[in-house]
């Protein structure tokens, strides 16, 4: 394992390599995909459940592809 990824960190350096790669990951394209999965049910939960809202509504099936 490599060691900027052991806790407790016990060096600043180590502190500040763990910032920058989050601070990396965090604008990386990733993770939008994964923001965007996670608001997926979410959003689905404010959608009203008619008829009229049916082409909205997203499947087990299709969420599970994504």
């Amino acid at each position: 394992m490599e060691r900027a990824f052991a806790l407790p960190e016990t060096h600043p350096a180590e502190i500040e390599l763990k910032k920058e790669r989050f601070l990396a990951f965090t604008d990386s394209f990733e993770a939008g995909q994964l923001e965007t999965i996670a608001a997926i049910p979410i959003t689905q939960f404010y959608i009203a459940k008619t008829p009229t809202h049916d082409s909205e509504l997203m499947t087990d099936a299709l969420f599970r592809r994504y």
